[in-house]
């Protein structure tokens, strides 16, 4: 039975050998030395090769903020230098100078390993080459809006990258007015900017007075209306005397009588008919001139003015 045992433990020190050295081996290209596997159990070890694999692998492909946040896991299972030196590389890339900067000073002062050290100047290298960046998102109204930044045009909305520090754009839409905007971009951070365009001067109302001109032809409307109906006012008189001829037999006055009241109906019709499309534009002008403040997502209504027409085209 002891004899059993002694070949239980033995065979356990032996599984627990094979891990170290398999896991030694999957973390060699990171050149992390042999006192991880001695300090750490298999189980940790395990998931420690896995994080920093995992991180290598987003690292090749250009994905250093998913790389920074696997690699980092596998510090918190085992801190080393050289994981450390990897870490600060791909905050470089990232574009997270100030965490470059840090790491690459605590790494000088940490008195690294031989094979950190001789790397270190090419870290340094890296570092100072990086780029901050930070993310900005301008939200516009209208939201169709775009922006005009130093070296490109971005839609208001959505989010993208630009350099540390202060910028200066303008924002654009058809039928408003410009809008230049200036903003400060922080590492790291997302800075937001909400921007609202005003009509230009050729929108609807900024140059025309269309709820006074709405109000004025609803007016003249109902004035051409009301005298097509004063000029048939006299048709129940007329009419009477049309009767007392028939019964007197002066057939002239008749026909006279009859034809006054046919022009007069003729008139009547003529005037109200005008007066109800003019009132009707009044209308349709007033209810115009209260969107022009307030133009719709999909378009901006728009007055072009002339001499002797007026016409109405949107812009979308």
């Amino acid at each position: 039975m002891l004899r059993s045992m002694r070949e239980q433990t033995s065979h356990r020190a032996w599984l627990r050998v094979c891990v170290i050295a398999v896991a030694v081996m999957i973390v060699g290209w990171v050149g992390l030395a042999p006192e991880i596997a001695a300090a750490q159990s298999p189980e940790e070890l395990e998931r420690f090769e896995a994080k920093v694999s995992q991180g290598q692998a987003y690292f090749d492909d250009g994905e250093f903020d998913e790389a920074i946040d696997i690699l980092l896991k596998a510090e918190e299972i085992f801190e080393h230098p050289t994981l450390s030196l990897r870490i600060t590389e791909a905050s470089a890339e990232a574009g997270h100078c100030g965490e470059a900067d840090q790491r690459l000073a605590q790494l000088r002062e940490g008195s690294p390993p031989d094979d950190v050290e001789s790397r270190l100047d090419s870290l340094t290298e890296v570092v100072s080459g990086c780029v901050s960046t930070g993310t900005v998102v301008v939200d516009c109204t209208p939201s169709q809006a775009e922006v005009d930044l130093e070296e490109k045009t971005q839609a208001c909305g959505e989010a993208f990258e630009m350099e540390s520090g202060n910028h200066q754009g303008q924002v654009n839409r058809e039928g408003y007015r410009p809008s230049t905007i200036s903003f400060t971009v922080t590492e790291g951070q997302e800075t937001t900017i909400s921007v609202t365009l005003d009509a230009s001067d050729d929108a609807v109302g900024s140059g025309f007075p269309m709820r006074g001109v709405g109000v004025g032809s609803m007016a003249a409307g109902v004035g051409l209306a009301g005298v097509g109906l004063w000029i048939d006012s006299s048709a129940g008189d007329r009419q009477r005397r049309i009767e007392q001829a028939v019964i007197d037999g002066d057939h002239t006055m008749v026909e006279e009588l009859q034809s006054d009241a046919e022009t007069r109906r003729r008139q009547t019709i003529a005037f109200v008919g005008l007066g109800g499309v003019v009132a009707s534009a009044g209308v349709v002008m007033y209810v115009l001139g209260g969107r022009a403040d307030e133009p719709a997502e999909g378009g901006s209504l728009v007055l072009l003015p002339g001499v002797q027409s007026l016409g109405i085209g949107l812009l979308w």
